[in-house]
């Protein structure tokens, strides 16, 4: 029996900029495109549990890096050497919204690691405990709120998989352009 991608990973996959990648290859590689999010989630937890500045900096080129390029450096550490392990195929590469994504964890945690560093602990705790309760979230659920921003000011593309399925969506897009 054959696994199936649920409607609901599905649209929380495409909301990150996965929805060009078939199913089959979202099912095989769909626990590891949250890797990145769970170093994030590790680091930040200890890094906001010790206001350890370091430990927060650490994951900023990380996520600078994840949002620059479409491979993020955990992506290719996994491409490289655990996959064939797992027995999966390579991780597809990140869109727009993962990488904004990447980007806004990137900049919590400098701002986490700054706050702890200048010893104003509440901009360092709200900065840490928020970047790490995003990363929980979408290391558990897939989930990405950060993809949900970029989509609410980007909108989704003509290309994606979201768009095809959903008249409404090409209903509106086609209203818009009317007027």
């Amino acid at each position: 029996m054959s696994e199936v991608l649920s409607p609901t990973a599905r649209v929380r996959l495409e909301i990150q900029g996965f929805g060009h990648v078939p199913d089959d290859l979202l099912i095989q590689a769909g626990l590891w495109l949250r890797l990145p999010f769970m170093v994030y989630a590790f680091l930040g937890l200890l890094g906001t549990i010790f206001l350890s500045p370091w430990l927060l900096w650490v994951m900023v080129p990380l996520g600078a890096a994840g949002a620059a390029y479409p491979v993020h450096p955990v992506d290719r550490v996994y491409n490289r050497w655990f996959r064939t392990v797992t027995g999966t195929g390579s991780l597809p590469p990140r869109a727009a919204p993962s990488r904004f994504a990447h980007g806004m964890l990137a900049a919590c945690f400098l701002v986490a690691g700054l706050g702890f560093w200048e010893e104003i602990e509440t901009i360092g705790y709200a900065a840490g405990w928020t970047a790490t309760g995003l990363t929980v979230l979408t290391s558990a659920t897939n989930i990405c709120v950060p993809s949900i921003v970029y989509r609410g000011i980007f909108g989704f593309s003509k290309g994606t998989a979201e768009w095809r399925r959903s008249p409404e969506l090409r209903h509106d897009a086609r209203a818009s352009q009317r007027d």
